[in-house]
């Protein structure tokens, strides 16, 4: 199982590479979500604001602050 899931150290130093390499709004798009060097749905709850206001007074009552 655990193989399924993780990538080795080659597959994930070359989305990087391919990253570091190319161009923002050239090669790839700023913002994005992407998998295998093509941009990929996000869940949707990536995109909720409410759910991210939560997250975010919730992670601040935990920190203390």
């Amino acid at each position: 199982m655990t193989k399924l899931m993780l990538s080795g150290t080659e597959k994930g130093g070359a989305a990087l590479t391919w990253l570091a390499d190319g161009a923002p709004g050239a090669t790839w798009m700023p913002g994005e979500y992407y998998e295998n060097n093509k941009i990929a749905k996000t869940n949707p709850q990536a995109s909720d604001i409410a759910l991210a206001l939560q997250l975010w007074d919730r992670s601040a009552t935990l920190a203390g602050l």
